[in-house]
């Protein structure tokens, strides 16, 4: 079980920098659990702070597959987000993602990422809207 809320919550309750050795474990767990997903080939696609869930031990667990695709490398007529709240999603979506014709990669994912390490990093969100 993943008791202890999310990535985004525990960031939130922070009023100072998180020492060095949270941060690489967490920059480190985030890492494997999506080179896991890749290994499969899965795109997340909707990657961000919430979407990684905390254990009471401080094991971080990617969650939240409702965005993501087996890469097939077709094109995405139109973003599967219907009837869903997107707003943090889009903070940490790469550029260009949005567009049409743009091909969910994992490279995608790793932009995602790394916003998501901005955040956990500074505190910050990384594009405030």
């Amino acid at each position: 079980m993943c008791s202890k809320g999310d990535l985004q919550k525990y960031i939130n309750k922070q009023k100072d920098p998180l020492p060095e050795a949270t941060i690489l474990s967490a920059l480190y767990q985030s890492c494997r659990a999506l080179e896991c997903a890749q290994e499969w080939n899965f795109i997340h696609c909707g990657l961000k702070p919430s979407n990684f869930l905390l254990s009471p031990s401080g094991t971080l667990k990617l969650s939240d597959y409702g965005l993501s695709h087996i890469n097939t490398l077709a094109p995405l007529a139109k973003p599967r987000t219907k009837g869903r709240d997107t707003s943090d999603t889009v903070r940490c979506m790469s550029p260009g993602k949005g567009e049409k014709e743009e091909l969910f990669s994992h490279k995608s994912d790793m932009w995602s990422l790394g916003a998501t390490f901005y955040e956990l990093i500074t505190l910050k969100k990384a594009y405030p809207q």
